[in-house]
């Protein structure tokens, strides 16, 4: 006759912990986005890894008048790239950065003038009287943000299975 039944596993523990388990994934899955938004800015690609479409002539000519060398699409001063950071509130994480970041994504028409700028000294004078269509940058996905953000998927996957055996390991002994 069996008088007792010994699991090594406990579903009662995993069931507890849960919704912390999971928030301790995603935070995981995402550490350090932010250097990886940054890095991709570096290297001038979007969201799916393709190069960023190249400056105009004319974007390069107004950069060369301010004094600015660099060519790099969507680094000039390099505002936006410092400006990319890992915000951590209660239980949500998300990634803060400029405005001016999501306008690139998505596009945008600038104003009719423009001024160019050097040392708060105008150094040139632009009128386009109906704006400029600027097309996107997609270096974020403008729909879907934390796209392409997370760690490798194989890496992600390992994580969660060590998880939750860590969770899972506890002894229930069950007398009769």
């Amino acid at each position: 006759m069996i008088r007792k039944i010994e699991q090594t596993f406990d579903f009662e523990k995993l069931k507890r912990r849960t919704r912390g388990i999971i928030n301790e994934q995603i935070i995981t899955m995402y550490e350090n986005a932010d250097k990886r938004l940054q890095e991709r800015l570096n290297r001038g690609v979007d969201y799916k890894n393709q190069k960023l479409q190249n400056l105009k002539k004319s974007t390069i000519n107004i950069r060369r008048q301010k004094g600015i060398s660099r060519v790099t699409p969507l680094i000039e001063t390099g505002r936006l790239q410092k400006s990319i950071r890992m915000e951590k509130k209660g239980k949500k994480i998300g990634i803060s950065f400029l405005k001016y970041g999501l306008h690139q994504a998505e596009g945008f028409t600038t104003n009719n003038h423009f001024a160019v700028k050097k040392s708060n000294k105008i150094v040139g004078y632009r009128d386009y009287s109906a704006g400029v269509s600027i097309p996107p940058r997609q270096w974020i996905d403008p729909v879907n943000p934390g796209r392409g953000l997370a760690i490798n998927k194989d890496l992600a996957q390992r994580l969660i299975v060590k998880n939750l055996k860590k969770h899972l390991r506890g002894k229930v002994v069950h007398r009769f």
